[in-house]
């Protein structure tokens, strides 16, 4: 069983990581250098060129040596836990690495002069209606059908519940630890299923809502390539939710004693909700790119070399936190990486950082206990 969950995790997790930090300036926009605003024509400069080689450089000397050294020991030693803690210390390496190549960026600029003669513009979507059609919310209703159905099932068959439960099974599908026949034991995972919608739901909202980062040299272009990749993450939330609650519904249906298609299908069934959102993870980030850069727009717009988007570079600390009290947006696109993260100078900025730390921890502790 070792070797099945040593190789899932170094092919869907190590390897995945590895190849998007590597790749990860490439999804940038070319108005951005390492999370420092920059006039799009110096990414031609021979400085600018450098600063990314270096950066891929030092990345994959870093995570392949470290990756190589922690996978090597957990696999003679038989760790799990110190595969899955290198996970956390590998990401610690791409932020190492990027912090490193950010403040070189920020020297650089500074060198350059590249923003002082520049003409500072803020770009403001004001229509109410997007130019596409997003997926339809009502989409949502799948996964809570299957959650509310999952709760029936349960419910129906709590009596004919053994007095010990099985609450963890390994990878093959056999049981590994059992819990107390009770309300937590039983509802658990519908309970989730209900929670991850609603949650899940919430992001789709947040992706729909959340203010598109338009550029000042090209605004009706990268508009419809940030609306076109708004849809194409919603799409991916959409689909990640319904099908981890048919996968959480599966491992209810075996919990209960109504399913079980014995260890070969449990196998692939763990394979398939391990692979697919990493490969559609990487699938999206390849096709949009950040603020949908990668996508091909037939839109002809003059571009002006006098004109750059604001320089908000003191917002943001170390390039990766976000701290403006005077901005009214409550969720920001990430300035290195793909995605989107949170105001932390914006009250319910703050809450949701608070809420979702108490989550983290929380769930931690339960696991522990």
């Amino acid at each position: 069983m070792f070797v099945y969950i040593f190789l899932i995790n170094l092919l869907t997790i190590y390897i995945p990581l590895i190849l998007l930090g590597l790749l990860m300036p490439k999804f940038i926009r070319k108005t951005l250098l390492f999370g420092v605003v920059i006039p799009e024509k110096v990414n031609n400069e021979q400085e600018v060129i450098d600063l990314k080689n270096l950066y891929k450089r030092n990345f994959i000397y870093s995570s392949v040596g470290f990756s190589i050294i922690i996978n090597s020991t957990a696999f003679i030693t038989k760790n799990y836990n110190l595969q899955m803690m290198g996970i956390f210390l590998l990401l610690a390496i791409l932020w190492v690495n990027y912090i490193y190549v950010h403040k070189k960026a920020k020297e650089l600029k500074k060198a350059k002069g590249w923003t002082l003669s520049k003409k500072q513009m803020v770009v403001v979507n004001t229509s109410k209606k997007p130019d596409i059609k997003f997926i339809s919310p009502y989409l949502f209703m799948l996964p809570l059908l299957v959650s509310i159905t999952t709760l029936m099932i349960t419910f129906f068959n709590y009596e004919s519940l053994p007095n010990q439960i099985p609450i963890n099974f390994d990878f093959t599908g056999n049981p590994t630890t059992y819990g107390e026949k009770g309300f937590l034991t039983a509802y658990s995972i519908p309970i989730n299923q209900i929670g991850m919608t609603g949650l899940f739901f919430g992001i789709y909202k947040m992706i729909v809502r959340v203010k598109p980062n338009i550029q000042a040299t090209k605004p009706k272009t990268s508009l419809k390539q940030n609306l076109i990749a708004k849809n194409y993450w919603a799409k991916y939330i959409a689909f990640l939710i319904i099908l981890l609650t048919l996968h959480f519904m599966y491992m209810q249906l075996v919990i209960i004693g109504i399913f079980n298609q014995g260890n070969k299908f449990h196998i692939f069934a763990n394979v398939l909700v391990t692979l697919s959102p990493m490969i559609g993870a990487i699938y999206v980030a390849f096709k949009t790119g950040q603020s949908g850069s990668r996508i091909k727009i037939d839109e002809h717009e003059e571009v002006s070399d006098k004109i750059i988007d604001r320089d908000d570079d003191n917002f943001w600390k170390f390039g990766t936190f976000y701290y403006n009290k005077d901005d009214s947006s409550i969720f920001v696109e990430k300035r290195f990486g793909i995605g989107w993260t949170i105001n932390f100078g914006h009250p319910i900025g703050i809450i949701i950082t608070a809420i979702l730390l108490i989550l983290i921890l929380g769930s931690f502790f339960f696991s522990m206990n």
